[in-house]
């Protein structure tokens, strides 16, 4: 705050100070004071807020919460330091911000998550499967760090020069994308088992003998106040899968099946479907792979960028490409491509605008027909003969006709 020149400043001088625009009856500013902060202010406004903050002062922050202690102590699990702010000690700067939140598999971080490393060393989120988890993303990071490991792609062509098809290196091979899935059905799996043991626990009044749990209550670090809302908190998640690493679902499978058959890629139809049920049988599973810190340089690597992708092949589709034929009589790629048939074709033709069905030949029918018309129902099968099949010659017991 010293180094923005807004430590001697009261609330009505930085309002002065601000952009506004009025909307209404109303007049909003622009103010995002974090954009400028330190980490250290960040976690001193967090210790300063709620109804009940960790430290008072002579203003009042409000916040959803009464107090931001277990915020502060997560953050600092994942910098396996003990929060200065929380255990009500002085002289240090919390968590230090050194903790990264976010997508769990995020693989632009760097080569080793240390916040997952350090997440993994504690009971309470080593039992619900944050080392597999890592194991994933270390996997997800070597190989999309290697540009071998991407297949040619064919995702656009160029109408001009003769309808090449642009194949880009911009997806996994197939093997690849074939284990990530089963490893996020896995992780799926073993969080909805994490889930249903914890759930029987509960039943049975026995959540206190859980691994995870038992790691909360026994860390002498945490303050009675953070103790009890970390275990409300845990509880609480536990009792639904989807709070844990819940990656993929039946839904999840067939949306990819379509995408993959949409994109082309090279796998057998409905491949994610088929090893989501697999897994979910309890058939299929393989070992999750290496850390990055299980493995030497030598072993991941060289780490490529994007920069390192290399440009499109363009491949030729046509048996001639004649630039004067291509220029005056050009034709389309896509003009060249019909739609195959499935199952809309034969059990959705009613529905199907883009259905059209006609006969091909024609030719003309004679039809020879005996009818009997029972006594007093004359009228209505004579009507109805007439309406069905046109020209009727009428006679005692039958009637014979044409069309």
């Amino acid at each position: 705050m010293e180094r923005h020149n807004l430590k001697g400043k009261s609330a009505e001088d930085l309002m002065n100070s601000m952009t506004s625009q009025s909307i209404g009856n109303s007049k909003v500013y622009n103010y995002a004071p974090i954009r400028d902060w330190e980490i250290d202010d960040v976690f001193l406004l967090l210790s300063l807020a709620g109804s009940k903050p960790l430290q008072r002062s002579c203003y009042d922050i409000p916040g959803f919460l009464s107090n931001f202690g277990l915020l502060i102590e997560i953050y600092g699990n994942g910098t396996s330091e003990t929060c200065e702010i929380a255990t009500g000690q002085s002289g240090g700067a919390g968590c230090n911000g050194k903790a990264r939140y976010g997508c769990s598999i995020c693989t632009i971080v760097s080569k080793q998550d240390k916040t997952a490393t350090n997440l993994a060393k504690l009971k309470r989120w080593e039992v619900l499967g944050v080392e597999n988890t890592l194991r994933l993303r270390d996997r997800l990071f070597r190989i999309s760090s290697n540009m071998s490991e991407r297949a040619l792609h064919a995702r656009a062509f160029d109408p001009v020069g003769y309808n090449r098809v642009a194949l880009q290196p911009n997806t996994l091979k197939p093997k690849h994308l074939d284990k990530i899935v089963r490893y996020a059905c896995q992780l799926t799996q073993e969080s909805i088992a994490h889930s249903e043991r914890f759930k029987s626990l509960v039943e049975q009044g026995r959540e206190a003998e859980h691994e995870g749990v038992q790691c909360i209550q026994n860390d002498v670090t945490l303050p009675p106040k953070i103790k009890k809302a970390f275990l409300e908190m845990y509880t609480e998640a536990l009792l639904n899968p989807q709070n844990l690493n819940y990656y993929f679902s039946e839904v999840h499978a067939v949306l990819l099946s379509f995408r993959w058959s949409l994109d082309g890629i090279g796998a057998a139809p409905f491949r994610p479907l088929a090893i989501w049920k697999q897994i979910e049988q309890g058939k299929g599973w393989i070992p999750y792979p290496k850390l990055n810190s299980e493995m030497s340089d030598a072993d991941i690597g060289k780490i490529q960028g994007y920069e390192a992708l290399s440009e499109a092949v363009m491949m030729p589709v046509l048996r001639d490409e004649d630039g004067h034929k291509h220029v005056f009589d050009h034709v389309s790629l896509i003009d060249l491509w019909t739609r195959p048939l499935d199952a809309s074709d034969i059990f959705d033709e009613d529905m199907n605008c883009s259905i059209k069905r006609g006969s091909d030949n024609s030719a003309n029918v004679t039809a020879i027909y005996d009818l009997n018309i029972s006594a007093g129902k004359l009228d209505v099968a004579l009507s109805t003969a007439m309406t069905v099949d046109g020209v009727v010659s009428l006679h005692k017991n039958s009637q014979k006709g044409s069309i």
